[in-house]
C-alpha cells in the first residue's frame, strides 16, 4: 500500500508539475545510468504513471504519460525513449521556472538516486555516472544532500568495493 495517495494534487499547481517533472527526469536518468531496466525499474516507472492517471486529463501529465506506457509497452527503454521523455520534460521545465536552480537540481539528484537504487542493486557503473552528474552540477555544493551523496560517491569509487552498509 503505498502511503501518498498524492490525493492533493487534484488542486495541483506549477510547483507540483514541476517537482514531478524534475524527479521524473531524474528518475529515467538514474535508471539508465547502467543502461538496463529491470523489472523493478520497470515497476517503478508503471507506479509513477499509474499514481497520476488521475490528472491524465491536464497537460503536461496527459502527454508524458502517454510518452511512458508507449516506451515501456515492451519492458525495455531505449536510448531514444529515454531521451524523448526527458526532452519532453525539460520542454515544459525551461518554460515553468517555478523553483531556483537548486531547489531544481536537488529534485533531480533525489529522483536520480531513487532511479539507481529502485532495484537495490547498486554498482560502480551507476556509481561512476552519478559522480559525474556531481561534478557537472558543483553548484549544488553545501546543499543536503549533495555533500553526503558526493562524500560517499567519491569513497566508494575510490576503493572500488561497494559494501552491504554502503548500499
Amino acid at each position: 500500500h503505498q502511503f501518498d495517495s498524492r490525493t492533493f494534487q487534484g488542486f495541483s499547481n506549477p510547483s507540483l508539475i514541476e517537482k514531478d517533472l524534475q524527479t521524473l527526469v531524474g528518475i529515467i536518468t538514474g535508471i539508465k545510468s547502467d543502461n538496463v531496466i529491470n523489472d523493478l525499474e520497470y515497476q517503478q516507472l508503471l507506479d509513477w504513471v499509474n499514481t497520476r492517471k488521475a490528472y491524465e486529463d491536464k497537460q503536461p501529465y496527459k502527454e508524458v504519460l502517454t510518452i511512458i506506457r508507449e516506451a515501456i509497452a515492451d519492458k525495455v527503454l531505449t536510448q531514444d525513449e529515454n531521451e524523448n521523455i526527458i526532452w519532453f520534460c525539460n520542454q515544459y521545465l525551461n518554460k515553468s521556472k517555478y523553483f531556483g536552480a537548486v531547489t531544481n537540481g536537488i529534485q533531480r539528484l533525489q529522483g536520480i538516486i531513487k532511479g539507481i537504487i529502485i532495484d537495490k542493486e547498486v554498482n560502480i557503473g551507476e556509481l561512476a555516472f552519478l559522480d559525474q552528474w556531481l561534478e557537472e552540477n558543483e553548484f549544488l555544493k553545501n546543499t543536503w544532500p549533495y555533500d553526503e551523496v558526493y562524500s560517499l560517491t567519491t569513497k566508494i569509487i575510490q576503493d572500488k568495493v561497494v559494501t552491504k552498509d554502503e548500499q
